[in-house]
């Protein structure tokens, strides 16, 4: 009631309207350009440029500001009337740190299909979600939270998932340079310090040479620009979500140096069952501005521990009634009780977890996927104006990356028929028992060091041509190994897979593990990149345009310290030749690996030179139309993955990817609606697969067991597709804004691949002697998986009164087909389609209000429920992915239930993520 009361009381204050039109310099308007008087009451212009701000009578100061161009600050004097100001923004002449790094896009000018996301879209509905789930409304794009562990989201742009996005943060690119992968686990709490962010979807506005086929995302944090004061923000969620955020910005100081400090906590146990985060993230951000140079020094990063549920289970294990109402059979069913003990769980069931009961009467919860990491980001940026038609800008960084994720060693015995967990009651008594754990939770490290500059040198040749030249360097180590995390009772373990130590019978010390020894593999992944760019930029009136050219140098190295080392000697070298008791003569001469001849196997040195091609052209037919087209042509080098397998071998046959792209973009811009219509055409051959497929046999001389690693060349793809944005304001308290996104993403192609055995020849069958070296697959016609390739979305945003506003969005997705391993779509499986997923929509609410308190202060409240009628729906499948730790089965009548259903392509054969049900947050926030 006493909120009510001051939301009215604040309506029916005495205020006038400060309103006109803000424009550039070539008088084109700008859409969401901010206006800001000095008490923070703030608006942005409408998408014909014009703006209203209410103020009260008296002189006030008001800061107009836009991305790329310099802010400009006015004095106002209110005196008992309306007042009109138009505002001519100029392009920022010193270059700032937001140009330079990000290649934002800019409407009516880049030829590039693109969404902004401002700062007040992701404050109203981010809540304790990971960064890109805000995303989910924007055209082409696909994002799910996968499990349900906090940071384990994906994000897809377009059919490609984020391996093949480039995600930019303040200018440094951050995908993984072995993989690609995006891990945002490691930014927890980045929404608190965005100040901006832009989705460009198709191969972008970026001059650097990304392998960005599918878009690109370019996060930009707050800086000086912002205005002064602080915020203190307490939020509290579902499942005893806590997250406590302390921001401060000095604006501009006296001797121009500015500061921007964030720091957040945050606690919560988790949707999904055992799926809890405990986290920390920091930010710091020190500027300063000289007569020519523009100086910023940046630290970003988050600490953060969280549980994970990754494991993907029949829809049967969750929820009953859905698994039978969408593809499985009840004789399915009832026979997968039988393997799996227990099924219809619930949505929230985890089976990655259990409990036991230590010798100190202690109930002790053990977590078989726990994902720990940290990655302190630090940068350097520098942004000098040489004259009035050159710039030149230089940005390094540096990443350390220290954590990894942990992964249970012999599963016990379970899922219990009661619980639906496993016994680890029965590990724990095993393992004190005897010292040795045999169940264990192994720790997979993934540390890395790594750094680069950013160079580009900016000439603004007239009014017409901007050109630039620039370098992307950076050098990147991943250390890779495994250690024991938690033994559950034991005090040693074993491990066999060092080929540099003793394994004989009568060497079992050898082989006794501490916790902190390393085991499993233990190896260094190298990765040196150097890419140029040039881009010539036009502008003139109603056309613009844009040439960019680029090419990347990859050197790509692996050193294993566990497999069998090298011998070099003068004239020649063998590679993995000297395992533990092993012995090669040479002209007479015994070598062991103990000799000095001998180094740490390295695999041979690969490099790859690619290049890109991007051209595009936008018009302005008048000022409320325009059209763009944009072409462009890449050589990819292969991943650092998709060159060395896990036996520091080379794979065979690695070549490069091709990717040719077109787009066609329409846009309408009317005061009160706009629409954006975009098609995009995109053949990508070579696509790598998204894991390294392998395949384990027997060892013809040893009749060991060996693990054949393999490539896969050849798997080409055709992204198609159309996209459509809207925005209708009704009256200046209701909008309206919708997307419709069409695409049609298939593999087009069928190819052999080889599988080598370790002597680089085509691998033969130990109990037949037949070779089966080269297989074949076929996916001509079949569908790409784990991506919905159609989305409708609806939001409505409505204001009754000045700062208080209700927004509603729904959301549906459908023709989503399960992923799969293309090496199954051979023989009869040839051309086979994956089980497609039954479409879902999804109701999201949002409201808040902002109060002032004087001049200084304020008190923001906000409130979101996603989900807000719990539906029930699944995000993710994998074809042929049931995870169930036995491998078959009996029924009732005691017939031998067969696991290998990997024929069937359908809902019985798939594992599957649900998407979380209801949720909400609520938000408090003190601004001073």
């Amino acid at each position: 009631m006493m909120i009510a009361c001051l939301v009215f009381g604040q309506a029916f204050s005495q205020t006038f309207d400060l309103k006109g039109v803000i424009t550039d310099e070539s008088s084109e308007t700008l859409v969401g350009a901010t206006v800001l008087d000095e008490n923070g009451k703030a608006t942005v212009s409408d998408l014909d440029g014009n703006y209203v701000l209410k103020l009260s009578k008296g002189k006030h100061k008001v800061t107009i500001s836009y991305v790329g161009f310099e802010a400009q600050t006015s004095e106002v004097i209110i005196d008992n009337a309306d007042v009109s100001r138009n505002f001519i923004l100029k392009s920022k002449t010193a270059l700032k740190e937001i140009e330079i790094v990000a290649d934002v896009a800019r409407n009516r000018q880049t030829p590039v299909a693109f969404s902004t996301i401002s700062i007040k879209q992701i404050q109203q509905e981010l809540g304790t979600r990971d960064l890109p789930m805000v995303l989910n409304s924007t055209p082409g794009v696909y994002a799910t939270e996968s499990g349900g562990g906090s940071g384990d989201s994906r994000i897809n742009i377009r059919g490609f998932d984020q391996k093949n996005v480039a995600v930019m943060i303040d200018g440094v690119p951050f995908n993984d340079m072995e993989n690609g992968a995006v891990f945002w686990s490691n930014w927890e709490g980045l929404g608190d310090v965005t100040g901006n962010m832009q989705v460009q979807r198709g191969l972008g506005a970026s001059k650097l040479a990304l392998p960005s086929v599918g878009g690109t995302i370019n996060v930009l944090t707050k800086g000086i620009d912002q205005k002064a004061g602080g915020t203190l923000k307490q939020e509290i969620g579902n499942n005893n979500s806590l997250r406590t955020a302390l921001s401060y910005n000095t604006g501009i100081l006296s001797n121009g140096v500015g500061i921007t400090a964030a720091v957040s906590a945050r606690t919560a146990d988790g949707w999904a069952n055992q799926t809890w985060l405990r986290s920390y993230t920091y930010f710091l951000k020190v500027q300063k501005r000289f007569a020519k140079h523009f100086v910023s020094v940046t630290v970003n990063g988050a600490n953060q521990t969280h549980a994970q549920r990754t494991n993907q289970y029949s829809m049967a294990v969750y929820d009953k009634a859905y698994a039978l109402n969408h593809g499985i059979s009840q004789g399915f069913y009832d026979s997968l009780q039988n393997i799996e003990n227990k099924l219809d769980n619930g949505l929230r069931y985890n089976r990655q977890w259990g409990t036991y009961i230590d010798a100190n009467g202690k109930k002790v919860i053990v977590n078989e996927k726990i994902n720990f990491y940290t990655k302190p980001v630090f940068s350097l940026s520098d942004y000098y104006t040489i004259n009035d038609k050159l710039t030149l800008s230089n940005v390094a960084y540096l990443s350390v990356g220290t954590g990894g994720g942990t992964t249970m060693q012999n599963i016990p015995a379970g899922p219990d028929s009661i619980t639906g967990q496993y016994n680890y009651q029965g590990a724990y008594n095993a393992n004190v028992a005897t010292g040795n754990a045999s169940t264990y939770n192994r720790a997979s490290f993934n540390n890395h060091f790594w750094y680069g500059l950013l160079s580009t040198l900016n000439y603004k040749i007239n009014k017409k041509f901007h050109y630039q030249i620039g370098a992307d360097l950076r050098s990147y180590k991943g250390g890779h190994y495994q250690s024991a995390y938690d033994l559950i009772g034991g005090t040693y373990y074993n491990d066999v897979l060092n080929n540099n130590q003793p394994k004989g019978p009568f060497d079992q010390e050898f082989q006794i593990k501490k916790k902190g020894d390393k085991v499993g593999y233990d190896y260094d992944g190298f990765v040196k990149w150097a890419g140029a760019f040039t881009q010539l930029e036009y502008k003139f009136h109603q056309f613009s345009a844009f040439v960019n050219l680029t090419t990347s140098y990859s050197n790509y190295n692996r050193t294993d310290y566990f497999a069998k080392r090298d011998l070099v000697l003068s004239d020649t070298t063998y590679l993995l030749a000297l395992g533990y008791g092993d012995t090669i003569t040479r002209a007479g001469k015994k070598y062991t690996f103990t000799s000095p001849e001998s180094r740490y196997a390295k695999a041979p040195e690969k490099n790859y030179l690619g290049y890109t091609f991007k051209t595009g052209g936008n018009y302005n037919i008048n000022d409320f139309n325009n059209v763009f087209v944009n072409v462009g042509y890449m050589k990819l080098a292969p991943r650092f993955t998709n060159v060395f397998d896990k036996n520091n071998r080379v794979f065979s046959d690695v070549d490069y990817q091709y990717v040719k792209a077109i787009e066609l973009g329409y846009g309408y811009k009317q005061k009160k609606f706009s629409i954006n219509l975009n098609a995009y055409y995109t053949v990508w051959k070579n696509k790598p697969p998204d894991f390294a497929p392998s395949k384990t046999v027997e060892d013809p001389i040893t009749g060991g067991q060996v693990v054949l690693y393999y490539n896969i060349n050849g798997l080409d793809a055709l992204h198609k597709g159309v996209e459509l944005d809207g925005l209708y304001k009704i009256n200046k308290k209701l909008s309206v804004m919708g997307v419709i996104s069409l695409g049609d993403w298939i593999y087009t192609s069928a190819k052999k691949y080889t599988i080598l055995d370790q002597n680089g020849n085509p691998a033969i069958d130990a109990t037949t002697g037949k070779q089966f070296g080269v297989q074949t697959f076929s996916a001509i016609g079949v569908h790409v998986g784990n991506a919905a390739q159609v989305q409708y979305s609806a939001t409505v945003n409505y204001e009754p009164i000045e700062d208080l506003y209700f927004k509603a969005r729904f959301t549906y997705f459908d023709k989503n087909y399960a992923s799969f391993d293309p090496t199954t779509l051979d023989s009869v499986n040839a051309n086979r389609e994956s089980w497609k997923m039954p479409g879902y929509g999804m109701l999201d609410l949002f409201a808040g209000y902002n109060l002032k308190v004087g001049k200084k202060y304020g008190i923001n409240f906000g409130a979101s429920v996603t989900n807000t009628l719990n539906a029930v729906f699944i995000t993710d499948a994998q074809n042929n992915g049931l995870n169930t730790r036995t491998v078959g089965g009996y029924d009732a009548k005691g017939a031998l239930i067969s696991r290998n259903i990997g024929s069937r392509f359908n809902a019985e054969s798939a594992g599957v993520f649900f998407g979380q049900g209801r949720r909400f947050n609520i938000s408090i926030k003190f601004t001073f």
